[in-house]
């Protein structure tokens, strides 16, 4: 028996009447039809006198005035590999890509802009010189280029002898420590372009005479490092610009640059037991500059005094205080950051890496006390979790002096996944709101959709806040630097939306008339929490996403041949049966009866001026009187108004009444054959009392879909419907429906 062919379902949803049309709009119709007859025969007649109208106005236009142009662009072109921020500016720098399509990015406040790169080579480090407007980026092919942040191109190019391996900027000046793999530390100059001999540090691990080997061996073409001695971090001192931190893999150096000799030097004695070497991997100042914290491939942190070199104050990993010849296996430290919170009187040292627990993702955070000088218990210690591992992180300094550890205004992160992540330092660590093109890679956008000209009730209603989500004060990157050029457009005049997918299954909505994207977080969907919650399906997966133009219904097919219907709170409230409705009803109902009142009397006139031009030139009958004549003309031409109850016409008064009472009749019967505003099929009752409208109007969407799901299943039996009322408080919308297709594959969505 051959197996049966899969099955491929087109499925058009209708979304039902009293969502989509306001009750006036059939009456509005009918008095733009009016109006464009009226229109089209004055057309007519100016056209039949005046020939120069018969030109076409396409003949005048140039080709040359017409074109497209870009506007502006969404998202980065790849992950991010550095990153750098100055205080000074407000400036916020991001490198990344993949060659051919790297790039460096620069984000101000509200803007952003994209640098010239003089080569694709793909960007390992970036640093600004504080309070100026250059960037130094380091390729991967180890080139050092200056940029200027004014022309938006490189300034300087340099080669390098040898691989770069970790900076370091000397605030308030425009040196650059570069520190290579060969054990060496040049000083470059950022403002000049060059690289200066006179405050260069040799390789400090090696005596004199290994020093004059090695400058032997960079004579040649490929010198080889040697090993051990790749400078692993450079710290300057955070009061003092004349003590620096050289550290390499197996010691560490406090350099005089006045003197150019060493002032201590700081070795971690190697286990007998262990025939692994222990290796430094980062350091970082205290705030009271006496001390330093060092982290290393075997997960203890020690912590030495610049006056004592022979033993180090403190040596324990990242969750416990212990003894360094524990064998028990710990993940490497990476990287830390020691910060100061002046109003708090406490200090914090931030570590990533060190744990040895393999399901922990994110920073640990030690908090001591300012005023102690015993480190070895923090006071206490918190993890800010991630969703991945951090390949790195920088503090968002508030000042640029003292190595910016005073009053730090949060934490940047990088993940392992190439995405940018942002935390504050209150409690709690919240996230920080990135500008939209970085919000683009956490998670990544699986798909994109550009809706261009809503409806401008629809855009106004999908861009508010929801009444019901409660108002939060997000905290955005403090980003304050950057200044328009004169080509910039800031915003478009448009109601134009960007629908996001991230994840595959979590929706965000952007606000697309702002050239750089206004992020609308309170209207985000994730159904990975929305399903789970009510346990109805594992599987989350968006594949499609459609928006209804008149209601801005939300319907997503996911990848388990289901479909999802949000509802807007907005459209919903207004209704729903709530205080004051008797009210709002009441009005409706006077303009319901009014625009009856005017759309009539518009397509009597309309008939009465038809007639008066067909007399010219057929003979008349003897005249009638006027109201007999009008009635007469209005019930011949208009057959859907109500038939006559004799053949005597009914006195005008009589007919004003006659029109006044149906409208009446037509909106106290909502399930009744002639209303065009609910679909139904079975007879209505007697019109309710109106103590009874306010549970009958509440009760009138479960009756709209209940009948929507028997014609469904009448005419599809593999199609489910599933009735809901799942209220999500985050993005305010309601999941009103779940359409599940049991037998086919969902190609194609449209909204009737």
């Amino acid at each position: 028996m051959e197996p049966l062919a899969e099955k491929e379902i087109i499925l058009t949803v209708s979304i039902p009447s009293f969502f989509s049309l306001p009750s006036m709009t059939i009456f509005d119709k009918l008095s733009g039809f009016a109006h464009k007859a009226k229109e089209n025969a004055l057309s007519r007649a100016i056209l039949a006198k005046d020939k120069r109208l018969d030109k076409s106005l396409s003949e005048s236009l140039d080709a040359t005035h017409i074109g497209l142009s870009k506007m502006s662009s969404f998202g980065i072109p790849g992950r991010v590999s550095a990153v750098a921020y100055d205080p000074v500016c407000g400036l916020l720098a991001i490198g990344g890509g993949v060659e051919p399509d790297t790039y460096i990015r620069i984000f101000g406040k509200g803007i952003s802009t994209s640098l010239t790169l003089s080569s694709a080579t793909r960007i390992k480090y970036l640093q600004f010189q504080t309070g100026s407007p250059t960037l130094v980026a380091v390729d991967m092919k180890n080139i050092v280029t200056t940029y200027d942040l004014k022309t938006k191109r490189a300034r300087h190019v340099v080669a390098t002898p040898s691989i770069v391996t970790s900076l370091a900027h000397c605030t308030g000046t425009d040196w650059l420590f570069i520190g290579f793999a060969d054990g060496n530390v040049d000083m470059f100059d950022m403002e000049a372009g060059a690289f200066g001999e006179e405050y260069g540090i040799p390789n400090l691990c090696l005596d004199e005479d290994q020093q004059q080997q090695q400058q032997q061996q960079n004579q040649q073409q490929n010198p080889s490092p040697p090993p051990h001695n790749v400078v692993v971090a450079i710290q300057m001192h955070p009061a003092d610009l004349d003590l620096v931190l050289v550290g390499y893999d197996s010691a560490v150096f406090l350099w005089s640059i006045r003197d150019q000799n060493i002032k201590k030097c700081f070795i971690v004695p190697q286990r007998a037991s262990s025939k692994e070497e222990i290796r430094l991997t980062c350091l970082t100042w205290s705030p009271c500059g006496t001390r330093f914290m060092a982290g290393y491939d075997n997960g203890y942190m020690h912590l030495w005094d610049t006056r004592n070199d022979h033993k180090s104050l403190l040596a324990r990993r990242v969750f416990h205080a212990g003894s360094p010849t524990e064998e028990s296996p710990c993940e490497p430290i990476y990287n830390m950051a020691w910060y100061v919170d002046d109003t708090a009187r406490k200090s914090f040292l931030v570590v990533a890496g060190g744990s040895d627990l393999p399901d922990i993702r994110g920073l640990h955070v030690l908090e001591y006390d300012l005023d102690t000088s015993d480190l070895r218990d923090a006071r206490k210690q918190t993890i800010l979790s991630t969703s991945v591992d951090v390949s790195d992180f920088i503090l968002l300094n508030s000042e640029p002096y003292f190595l910016g550890m005073h009053n730090p205004l949060g934490l940047l992160l990088v993940g392992t996944d190439g995405a940018v992540r942002a935390y504050g330092l209150d409690h709690g660590h919240p996230h920080l709101v990135l500008p939209p093109a970085l919000q683009f890679l956490d998670p990544p956008v699986e798909q994109a959709y550009y809706l261009s000209q809503l409806p401008h009730k629809v855009f106004q209603e999908l861009i508010a806040p929801p009444s019901r989500v409660p108002q939060r004060r997000d905290l955005y990157l403090p980003l304050t630097g950057g200044i328009a050029g004169n080509g910039h457009i800031y915003r478009i005049p448009s109601n134009d939306l960007l629908l996001t997918v991230h994840g595959k299954s979590t929706l965000r909505f952007w606000d697309a008339s702002y050239t750089s994207l206004r992020p609308l977080s309170s209207r985000t969907i994730d159904c990975s929490e929305v399903l789970e919650s009510k346990n109805n399906s594992n599987n989350c997966n968006i594949q499609h996403v459609v928006l209804d133009h008149h209601t801005g219904t939300i319907l997503l097919a996911m990848e388990d041949n289901a479909i999802l219907v949000f509802i807007p709170d907005a459209v919903e409230e207004k209704q729903s049966p709530g205080a004051g409705q008797q009210q709002h009803h009441s009005d409706v109902q006077q303009k319901f009866i009014d625009n009856c009142e005017e759309t009539l009397d518009e397509i009597t006139q309309l008939l009465e001026d038809m007639n008066n031009v067909e007399e010219e030139d057929v003979s008349q009958p003897p005249p009638a009187s006027t109201d007999d004549t009008a009635h007469q003309q209005h019930s011949e031409a208009t057959p859907p108004l109500p038939p006559r109850q004799s053949s005597t016409p009914p006195t005008q008064r009589e007919s004003d009444q006659q029109l006044q009472e149906q409208p009446k009749e037509l909106k106290q019967s909502p399930n009744d054959e002639n209303n065009p505003f609910v679909e139904s099929t079975q007879p209505s009752p007697s019109s309710p009392p109106p103590q009874q409208q306010q549970q009958q109007q509440t009760e009138v969407i479960a009756t709209e879909a209940e009948t929507t799901t028997t014609l469904i299943e009448e005419k599809s039996p593999g199609v489910k419907i599933d009735l809901l009322d799942i209220p999500i408080e985050r993005s305010g919308f309601t999941l009103t429906m779940k359409v599940s297709v049991e037998d086919g594959t969902i190609t194609k969505m449209v909204c009737i």
